[in-house]
C-alpha cells in the first residue's frame, strides 16, 4: 500500500525553485521529490526523524548500498588481549 502524504501549497522564491529544478534534474527526480528528499535529509541530520523511511527510490537504493557496505565490512580486531 502506498504511504499517505500530506498535500499543501508551498510558496518559495522563483530563484530557489530554479535551484531545486536544476538539482532535481541532476538526480533524475521531480522537483517535489527533490524538495522532499532534502527535507527528509535535514530531519535526519537534526535527529527529528526517528525511523529511516526513504521517500524515493534513489534514497532506498542508497540505504541498501549503505547496509550492504556495513554488512560486508571486515570485522574490527578485538581490543581484548588473549
Amino acid at each position: 500500500m502506498a504511504r499517505q502524504r500530506k498535500q499543501y501549497l508551498l510558496r518559495i522564491p522563483q530563484d530557489l525553485y530554479d535551484i531545486y529544478e536544476t538539482w532535481a534534474g541532476d538526480e533524475f527526480r521531480s522537483v517535489n521529490a527533490q524538495i522532499e528528499a532534502t527535507l527528509v535529509d535535514a530531519a535526519r541530520r537534526a535527529n527529528r526523524l526517528k525511523r529511516p523511511t526513504p521517500a524515493t527510490g534513489e534514497d532506498r537504493h542508497r540505504e541498501d548500498r549503505h547496509r550492504e557496505d556495513r554488512d560486508t565490512a571486515p570485522a574490527k580486531p578485538s581490543s581484548r588481549s588473549a
